[in-house]
């Protein structure tokens, strides 16, 4: 038990197959107000469908969980990144088992055309 709660270790066999589930998913999440999880699920069959996209999740802070069939077409998704969905930029990576979902005041970068600002450089002054 740790701060209260019960810390449960499976055995590494365990933890690989369940890894296993996620190895073909993109982890995304919206710079600024996210949408309606309604509304990424349909966007997303949309735009990613052909490439495999076969179910889409979403955490209670506001992340999405995009699952595809094939490893190819969840890269050939993060290969033409950037992505926006209603106007919102979409950060997208590929999952993996020690990625972190904590929110973060940490400026996120913003690509254009070459050039590279972080989003404090993007505010008037």
């Amino acid at each position: 038990m740790e701060e209260g709660r019960i810390k449960v270790k499976p055995p590494m066999e365990v933890a690989d197959e369940g890894c296993g589930e996620w190895e073909n998913t993109l982890v995304g999440y919206f710079l600024g107000q996210k949408l309606p999880y309604s509304a990424v699920n349909s966007i997303a069959h949309k735009i990613w469908g052909k490439e495999g996209l076969i179910e889409v999740l979403s955490s209670d802070n506001g992340f999405f969980f995009f699952k595809f069939e094939h490893h190819e077409g969840m890269c050939s998704i993060l290969d033409r990144a950037p992505w926006h969905m209603a106007n919102r930029p979409l950060v997208l990576k590929k999952w993996h088992p020690t990625l972190s979902f904590q929110s973060s005041s940490t400026p996120s970068p913003i690509f254009t055309q070459g050039v590279t600002l972080s989003s404090n450089q993007t505010t008037a002054r």
